[in-house]
C-alpha cells in the first residue's frame, strides 16, 4: 500500500473536496439534519421593503414559514407562486400561519420588481448583507424553514415538497399537534 501522507498532498486535497461535495449533496437531499432542526427559532431583525425594521421573536401557537430566495434563482421563481397560494389560503381561512419571504443579497428595487411582476402579497423582507441568511445557515436557494411554537420543525432546500396542498397539510398537522389557536397573532414588532 502506498503512503497517503505529506509526500502526496493532492490526495488530501482530493479527499477533502470529495467529503465537502458528499456532505453538500446529503444536506441538499435531506439526508443530514440542518443544524437548527429541532432548535428554538432564533430572533432576527428584518427590513421590509417599505417601513421600519421588525424584530421577529418566536411565539407559541403559530406556524411561521421563512422562504429565503433570490431573483436570479429559477427554482425560487417556481416556489414563490406556490407559497402565494398557501398565503392566500391562510388569510381566507383564518389559519394561524404566517409566510415571510426573505430576499437575500439583492437591492430592494430588484426584489420589489419580482413582487410586482408576479403580483405577490406575502410579506417581503430584505437581507441585503446576508445577516439573516447567515443566522439561519442558509447557503442554497430556495430554502424554506418551517417553525411551530417557536421551534424549527423542518428545513426544505429546493422546490421538492413545496406543492401548496402538501404545505397546507403540514401546517394543519403542526397546528393540530400544537393545540394552536385558530386566529392569527402578530410575530413582528416594530423596532424602536
Amino acid at each position: 500500500m502506498k503512503p497517503f501522507g505529506i509526500r502526496h498532498p493532492w490526495r488530501w486535497i482530493a479527499l477533502a473536496f470529495g467529503v465537502m461535495v458528499l456532505t453538500g449533496l446529503a444536506a441538499r437531499h435531506g439526508l443530514l439534519p440542518h443544524p437548527l432542526q429541532g432548535k428554538p427559532l432564533p430572533e432576527f431583525i428584518a427590513e421590509p421593503v417599505n417601513g421600519d425594521a421588525y424584530i421577529f421573536r418566536p411565539a407559541m401557537g403559530r406556524v411561521i414559514i421563512l422562504e429565503f430566495w433570490a431573483s436570479w434563482c429559477m427554482p425560487c421563481m417556481v416556489a414563490l407562486p406556490r407559497l402565494e397560494a398557501v398565503h392566500a389560503w391562510t388569510k381566507a381561512e383564518g389559519v394561524n400561519a404566517e409566510i415571510y419571504c426573505v430576499n437575500v443579497g439583492e437591492p430592494p428595487e430588484r426584489a420589489a420588481s419580482v413582487w410586482a411582476a408576479k403580483q405577490l402579497t406575502m410579506p417581503l423582507l430584505l437581507d441585503p448583507h446576508h445577516r439573516v441568511a447567515d443566522r439561519f445557515r442558509v447557503s442554497t436557494f430556495p430554502t424554506m424553514l418551517i417553525a411551530a411554537n417557536g421551534r424549527v420543525e423542518e428545513i426544505k432546500i429546493g422546490t421538492r415538497r413545496t406543492h401548496p396542498e402538501t404545505l397546507k397539510e403540514r401546517i394543519r398537522y403542526l397546528l393540530a399537534t400544537a393545540g394552536a389557536p385558530k386566529t392569527p397573532t402578530h410575530t413582528a414588532h416594530r423596532r424602536h
